[in-house]
């Protein structure tokens, strides 16, 4: 099966060609490798004209179904090409997902079923989007999906940095080219500004060191980028993975790339002189 994955633009922000959208990079390659079917990315990231660039790539849009993430900024966009698609004749079925929809959903405002997508995705969507293709192919695609989140997310393959140009995402560390990265997904905090437990509940689901060793190799040789910033809401949760992640980073920096370089967020509370020591001597 053909799937179509669109990233809105962020125009919003100072620079839309920042952060790549990990979010759908990782779905894709979910739907990739895992359900063996063929994916495509069209990213209006930093695109001042995203008509103009959705024509440029039209032959991504000869697909079965097409899928659009948003945060509540970009929904507004996501709506537009929506409609942009159906005034150039397409009707494959266009699906809507994010942590927009997601929120609206869990207070139970519920006005977006009325915005003229074929079907909405609600909380995490690997194991949605595999049921959507099966739905899609029968014929039977439902208004909306909010299927369990995945149990062990070390199943994840390498996110498909490959469908995009990831190279003119301009994220530094320091002087340094960077992307991004999230090893863990879940948090058993309940900050009332975090939309994180809506995503993913509290649950939280942490790749194994060697899995992050492991991508993180895939980023220096096939992309050539050595410097990775994590976006886990929390990396030092767990001590014993935290000191596991240092040690395995510390061999890519030994014997891999020597220049390699990370950050990550961390709990205060949870920090101390142990960690502090192999944060530094792993780059």
């Amino acid at each position: 099966m053909k799937v179509t994955l669109v990233q809105p633009g962020s125009d919003f922000l100072l620079d839309g060609k920042s952060m790549p959208p990990l979010g759908i990079l990782y779905l894709a390659s979910w739907l990739r490798i895992r359900g063996g079917h063929d994916v495509s990315i069209i990213d209006l990231a930093g695109v001042s004209d995203w008509q103009a660039k959705i024509k440029e790539e039209s032959a991504k849009l000869d697909c079965d179904w097409l899928g659009l993430t948003c945060t509540t900024p970009q929904y507004f966009q996501a709506k537009n090409i929506k409609d942009f698609l159906h005034s150039e004749g397409y009707s494959m079925p266009i699906i809507c997902g994010g942590i927009h929809l997601t929120s609206d959903q869990h207070v139970n405002e519920l006005g977006f079923l009325n915005d003229g997508f074929d079907s909405y995705c609600i909380g995490e969507g690997y194991n949605a989007a595999t049921k959507m293709c099966e739905d899609v192919k029968n014929g039977e695609l439902k208004q909306m999906y909010a299927e369990p989140i995945l149990k062990d997310i070390n199943s994840l393959p390498f996110a498909a940095r490959d469908l995009i140009d990831i190279k003119s995402y301009k994220y530094r560390l320091g002087d340094k080219p960077c992307t991004t990265f999230y090893s863990q997904a879940g948090c058993p905090y309940s900050c009332s500004y975090c939309e994180s437990p809506l995503s993913g509940a509290f649950t939280v689901r942490a790749m194994t060191p060697v899995r992050i060793r492991e991508e993180v190799l895939d980023i220096h040789y096939r992309h050539g980028i050595d410097a990775v910033m994590f976006f886990d809401d929390e990396m030092n949760l767990d001590q014993k993975r935290m000191l596991g992640i240092c040690r395995e980073l510390e061999w890519v920096k030994d014997r891999v790339a020597k220049d390699f370089a990370w950050r990550g967020f961390v709990v205060t509370a949870k920090f101390n002189e142990d960690l502090a020591r192999a944060c530094k001597s792993s780059g």
